[in-house]
């Protein structure tokens, strides 16, 4: 009885961790591209009532952008806001969010391009949007699974996932790393820009 109940549990761990959020991300990749941008105008509008827009940045970065021209399937619109945190980030369906402070830390042209190519590239390769069904389904196989009043068993299996959501997240900034440098070298931008950008980011 043990060896089998440890059967089935292992067989449970193997699915939760791999299968599942396997089958959350083929199924956000097939998911239309019209109900993620739909979706993202919702998460956006969201997220931009936390934070005041910098109007006059968001003008500059959008010229900036179209002077790129990043081949991308997807209407891509950068929002510039207030906010002392150094980061930015991409929303499914083609908005990005960049607190003006890492706009303010960067010295060229080049750094800028990187983190445009970097982010746009988390939109083209619906990095967001597999993200958020992976976590999805694992939350919907742990809700069918376990009944753990005290909470204690659902805690520990979050803190496994976190460590393998954590690899995961790595090799999508990898991924985005890597398409945001060829998006530059095609536009004709100096690659050593995502080499200062990260320098940056790593300050």
């Amino acid at each position: 009885l043990a060896i089998v109940l440890g059967i089935v549990v292992g067989l449970c761990l193997v699915a939760y961790l791999w299968v599942v959020p396997w089958l959350g991300e083929r199924y956000a990749m097939s998911y239309s591209k019209e109900d993620e941008i739909s979706m993202g105008e919702a998460m956006y509008s969201s997220i931009t009532s936390l934070y005041p827009a910098d109007e006059r940045k968001t003008e500059m970065v959008n010229k900036f952008y179209q002077q790129l021209q990043y081949n991308v399937d997807y209407p891509v619109k950068i929002t510039v806001v207030e906010s002392s945190e150094v980061n930015a980030f991409a929303i499914p369906g083609g908005h990005i969010i960049m607190f003006d402070a890492i706009l303010e830390k960067m010295k060229t042209p080049e750094e800028l391009a990187a983190l445009l190519g970097h982010e746009v590239s988390h939109v083209s390769l619906r990095h967001s949007l597999r993200n958020m069904f992976r976590s999805l389904a694992r939350k919907m196989f742990l809700a069918l699974i376990i009944s753990d009043d005290t909470g204690v068993l659902s805690a520990a299996i979050d803190h496994a996932d976190d460590l393998k959501g954590l690899e995961y997240s790595r090799a999508l900034e990898t991924e985005a790393d890597n398409s945001g440098l060829k998006m530059m070298t095609e536009s004709g931008m100096d690659p050593q820009g995502m080499v200062r950008l990260m320098e940056l980011l790593k300050k």
